[in-house]
């Protein structure tokens, strides 16, 4: 809006967007990042509780993850329509937890934005950045507890965790 404009019809084109994206992914599978579902695996086979704690409402997630095939594999879900701040405040990954049966500091968060790895960090959980297009800063690198490139790379940072 500061450089667009006032009139700039922010709303309308968001709408636009999200139906461009929704005709997409009717024609087309949902994109996930490399070594989701090994990863998925592993956890369920070691009895690793798990959660997707989404910013997104839950009427436009659910729908992607169940096309994706991601739901079966989830003990809970948390969606940004479902908690009152959204991160970089702690709560979405708080209510996560506490669905999960979990203590913060037993959580580990898998995230590509840096606003969600801070969530992650002031939950008292261990930040594990995916990175997408966005890299970690320099600051973000403070709070890591690990960086991976796939996701089946956190199985190794799970097993050096047991370790601890």
């Amino acid at each position: 809006l500061a450089h667009y404009g006032q009139d700039y019809p922010f709303e309308e084109i968001k709408k636009e967007i999200r139906a461009r994206w929704d005709r997409y992914l009717g024609k087309n599978p949902v994109p996930v990042k490399p070594g989701l579902f090994p990863l998925l695996e592993h956890l369920r086979k070691r009895g690793i509780r798990r959660a997707v704690a989404s910013s997104t409402a839950e009427e436009s997630a659910l729908p992607k993850l169940e096309k994706a095939g991601i739901v079966p594999y989830m003990d809970a879900m948390v969606f940004g329509d479902m908690v009152k701040r959204s991160k970089p405040e702690p709560d979405i990954f708080l209510e996560a937890a506490a669905r999960l049966g979990a203590e913060p500091e037993g959580c580990m968060v898998l995230e590509d934005s840096p606003s969600g790895l801070t969530a992650a960090h002031r939950a008292g959980m261990r930040p594990v950045m995916v990175p997408g297009t966005v890299q970690p800063t320099e600051e973000i690198k403070k709070i890591l507890y690990g960086c991976v490139e796939r996701l089946d790379q956190v199985i190794a940072i799970i097993e050096k965790t047991e370790d601890e």
